[in-house]
């Protein structure tokens, strides 16, 4: 239990590190999802796997900071296409 407190307490001061990084970004998104994209930005992820077009609209398939924001579809496709997943 304490770790899970611990743990909360890191992500309450982490978030506002990243609501500062995302202000500058060229990107719209829905406010709930800044600490999604700033966490993906944060670690340094390739991609931000999201059904949530609407929130995620304009950067969909787009590189936000590195990050690549994809439906699952589109990152199937990009599998497939590099040889990592089969077709069926």
């Amino acid at each position: 239990m304490k770790d899970c407190l611990r743990r909360s307490r890191l992500l309450t001061i982490n978030q506002k590190p990243l609501n500062q990084l995302l202000l500058n970004l060229p990107v719209e998104i829905n406010s709930k999802d800044i600490p999604i994209l700033g966490g993906a930005i944060a670690q340094k992820c390739t991609h931000l796997l999201t059904g949530d077009k609407k929130d995620f609209g304009f950067p969909f398939g787009k590189r936000v900071e590195n990050v690549l924001v994809v439906s699952p579809k589109l990152l199937a496709e990009e599998m497939v296409a590099k040889g990592i997943l089969n077709q069926k």
